[in-house]
Formats: C-alpha cells, sequence, structure tokens
C-alpha cells in the first residue's frame, strides 16, 4: 500500500482535473474522509487543487449555486452541461446553452397534429428545473399541498396555470415559454420521442408503462379501457427522478404529470423566430410532455396541449425556469 505522502506527490506530478471549485473540493473532501484519509493529506490535497485545479467557468446566476458539470446521452446526443441549485427552494437545475433548432413536428411524423408546424427558433442560454416541482417543495413555498397522489417527492399536481404563477411570484421563477420546453425535452435530437422514433415503456411515466403494453393514441387508449382499469393498476404519479433522463439531464419532461407553459395556445409562426412567448392573448395556456395517464401520441416532444388557466387535475403540474446571469 501507497502512503499518503507517495500518493500525494503522485497527484502533483499529474494535471489536476477537480474543478477548483469550493463545492467540487468539499464533495472530494468528504470522499477523502470516508476513505480514512488524515486531516493533514486532506489539507494538503484541498491546497493543491486550489492552486492547481481547472478554473470552473460556470455564469454565476444570483440566487444559484453552481454544483456540478455532467455529461448525460439519450436518443443518440451526448451533451455536456452545468447544474445549479436554486438557493431559495432546493431545486436543481440544468443551464440549457442556448441554440437553434426546428420546433414542432414534421408531415411525416405518424400521430402528429396540424398545430405542431415546424419552423426554425432561435433561443438564448436559460436555467431549468431538472425534475418537475415537487409537493416537498409546492408545501414549503405555499403552506399546502392539494396533490391526489402523495408523496414529498412526487411532482405536485392538481395546481392551475394561475397557482403556478403565484408559486413563481414567490420564488422569482417563471415558467418556460413553449419553446424553451421543447428545446429542453428534445435536448438536440429531431425525433419523436426524445428517446427514438419509438415508444419505449421504460422511459418515462405513462398509460403505456402501467397497461404494460403501449397504447398509442386514444383509440387504443379507450379500447384498452384505462380510464376504468388505472385505478386497480396502480397508477398515478411516481417520485421525480424514477425514469432515464434526457440528453440534457432532465427527468420527467415526458410523462408523469403534464407540465404548464407560460404561452396562450395559438398557431405557430411560419417563420424563423428568435425567443418567442407565443400570442398576446388567448382562450387556453398550453400544458406539455404529457403525463401518467395519457396515451403514447400526447408524450411525443411535439404535441401541445391547452387547458384553461384556472384549470386544476391530478394529471397536471410544472417545471420552472431562470433567466440570464
Amino acid at each position: 500500500n501507497k502512503s499518503e505522502q507517495q500518493i500525494l506527490a503522485e497527484l502533483k506530478a499529474r494535471d489536476c482535473t477537480i474543478p477548483n471549485e469550493e463545492t467540487a473540493i468539499k464533495a472530494a473532501l468528504q470522499e477523502l474522509y470516508k476513505a480514512n484519509f488524515s486531516r493533514e493529506f486532506r489539507t494538503a490535497f484541498a491546497d493543491f487543487v486550489r492552486t492547481r485545479g481547472t478554473v470552473c467557468e460556470a455564469p454565476a446566476y444570483p440566487g444559484f449555486t453552481y454544483l456540478r458539470t455532467q455529461t448525460y446521452s439519450c436518443g443518440g446526443v451526448t451533451n455536456t452541461v452545468k447544474e445549479y441549485r436554486h438557493d431559495q427552494t432546493g431545486l436543481e437545475f440544468v443551464l440549457i446553452p442556448g441554440g437553434t433548432f426546428m420546433m414542432g413536428s414534421p408531415t411525416s411524423e405518424i400521430d402528429r397534429e396540424s398545430d405542431e408546424v415546424q419552423h426554425q427558433v432561435t433561443l438564448s442560454p436559460y436555467l431549468i428545473s431538472k425534475t418537475e416541482v415537487t409537493q416537498a417543495v409546492w408545501e414549503r413555498v405555499m403552506g399546502s399541498n392539494p396533490s391526489r397522489f402523495k408523496g414529498n417527492d412526487r411532482p405536485v399536481e392538481q395546481v392551475s396555470w394561475n397557482d403556478c404563477v403565484s408559486f413563481c411570484e414567490k420564488t422569482g421563477l417563471a415558467l418556460p415559454t413553449e419553446a424553451q420546453w421543447e428545446f429542453a425535452c428534445r435536448a438536440g435530437t429531431q425525433t419523436a420521442y426524445y428517446w427514438g422514433e419509438a415508444f419505449d415503456l421504460s422511459q418515462c411515466n405513462s398509460a403505456s408503462y402501467w397497461a404494460k403494453q403501449v397504447l398509442r393514441n386514444i383509440d387504443e387508449w379507450r379500447q384498452f379501457d384505462f380510464a376504468s382499469k388505472w385505478q386497480s393498476l396502480g397508477a398515478g404519479t411516481t417520485s421525480v427522478g424514477k425514469f432515464p433522463p434526457n440528453a440534457y439531464g432532465l427527468n420527467d419532461i415526458a410523462g408523469n404529470v403534464w407540465e404548464w407553459c407560460s404561452d396562450w395556445h395559438g398557431a405557430y409562426s411560419s417563420s424563423s423566430v428568435t425567443n418567442p412567448t407565443g400570442p398576446t392573448s388567448g382562450a387556453f395556456r398550453v400544458p406539455r410532455g404529457g403525463s401518467w395517464g395519457g396515451a403514447a401520441r400526447g408524450l411525443r416532444s411535439a404535441y401541445r396541449g391547452w387547458d384553461d388557466p384556472g384549470y386544476a387535475s391530478c394529471d397536471l403540474g410544472f417545471r420552472v425556469l431562470a433567466g440570464r446571469p
């Protein structure tokens, strides 16, 4: 076995790849403590990283603490992103780098809707929560829990668009636009689902997951009689993060609960747009992503829902966004 002095000497002879950032240093020190390294070694190690470690180039966001840089792969795409913690709520966020993509679906996509007109969208960078807002976070901020399916780590549901805006006003956060939501959902993919063209039971919480067979559309959903069987199947929300993340590290952005967006529902622009916010008025707000009780068609990355902003249901929740540094 090598001595601590030998290990330290070997470390100093190499390039240090640990970020020169206190959160990363503390995490490394905790692992050294668990491995019974001496205090003297841990102090020397921390000094070495602070002087030789890689510089963390994460932009600063007021009210957020930088946590880590992480790499995710899904649907044939790999992305490296920076992750943060929102100090007030404790929610973890991913910095979406921004860029240009084709929003909507091609006319060849199976089960597409006519309001999914494909068009080019360019977005600035933004932070979006890794998970849907949980019941624990909602109750801590709002003082109550309206959810049907109780569980601290489950998404809050039975919240209207208006309720979610109230939460955002209390936390300094916001609902994502449809464009921000879809760009984050796709994570660089252009397939029907962020994992590929075909629906996969293992990827998200949906009616198909509980039925143990793909219920592709409303006809197959009715033929299975999911409306009568869901309770006996034990269907409902699941803890956030139960299913694999997409290529940006976002969990449950398809399935579990629909996620309110800020936009009024309306026709897309047919031309290229930058940082679109949707129509200036309308009758319905847009939820995205499908839910635990939904057929596969509604879980496609391009699918758009619409509901009254005062409507609440046990399959409706949200995730949140923060702006520029």
